[in-house]
């Protein structure tokens, strides 16, 4: 049994094309967890817009009342951790409407580790968050994303992305997150592949299940949404460079992955 507070969320990250969806469809084979997809056009930011005023109110009601002294309070609200209860209830029950009621629930956020502000902002309210974080080769990754959901994606803008991911999961609380390699994953033997998720789910506090077994026999092909040879962007060695000398840590990065091709290493020929 998990003695993880069900309460607390669990967040799948990572960069687009880098294996969230499948880990998400695997989480969700577990009878206690349901991954849900990712969050809906009402931006983060909006949500904790709405929390931050819940509590200026909370602020402003409380002195309100107590200016007044009124036997029945003048002002409605509520006092700060009735706020943080009121939100974070809401904020489950309305990304999680699609889905099954489970005792754990989680959330698909792409980039969402890529940026400090808005984990800072998130595990305010959620302190003991666990993040599953994929990570893939980003010039594979980011030639995936070209080709498929965003042909005007950034380059840089992906890189620095990816360098970040990177950072986040170097310098987290390693009891609470764990980088998964989906592109390496997919090349270890059924043994080994199924022991790597087995501290997926440890990282969790659960126990595999027969569903996730199941699961891992089946290995889904997930995302596949264009046939390869109609896929016409490729990143030339030339763009990786650049990339290589334009984003700092990048190649650090990918050396410390083991994505660093032996081509690409030291100065152009």
């Amino acid at each position: 049994m998990s003695s993880h507070d069900p309460h607390d969320p669990i967040i799948v990250s990572g960069m687009a094309r880098s294996g969230t969806t499948w880990m998400q469809w695997f989480l969700s084979q577990h009878p206690r967890i349901h991954v849900h997809g990712q969050p809906p056009n009402l931006p983060w930011n909006a949500f904790w817009k709405w929390y931050q005023t819940l509590m200026e109110h909370s602020a402003w009601s409380v002195k309100g009342n107590r200016h007044h002294g009124y036997e029945i309070a003048h002002y409605a609200g509520s006092p700060p951790e009735r706020c943080r209860a009121v939100f974070k209830r809401m904020f489950r029950e309305y990304l999680t409407g699609h889905g099954p009621d489970r005792p754990r629930w989680g959330l698909k956020w792409l980039d969402l580790c890529a940026n400090p502000k808005m984990v800072g902002q998130f595990e305010s309210l959620w302190p003991q968050t666990c993040w599953i974080v994929c990570l893939r080769d980003p010039f594979v990754s980011l030639s995936s994303q070209k080709n498929t959901f965003v042909p005007s994606v950034d380059l840089h803008k992906y890189a620095a992305g990816w360098v970040r991911t990177c950072e986040f999961v170097k310098s987290y609380d390693p009891r609470r997150v764990v980088a998964v390699q989906i592109d390496k994953l997919d090349k270890q033997t059924p043994d080994a592949r199924q022991a790597a998720l087995e501290c997926v789910l440890a990282c969790l506090g659960e126990e595999p299940s027969q569903e996730t077994e199941e699961f891992l026999r089946r290995w889904p092909l997930v995302h596949k949404v264009i046939p390869d040879q109609q896929r016409r962007f490729v990143l030339s060695d030339e763009q990786k460079r650049s990339l290589l000398d334009e984003v700092p840590q990048l190649a650090a990065c990918m050396e410390e992955m083991g994505y660093l091709p032996g081509s690409l290493r030291g100065p152009a020929s």
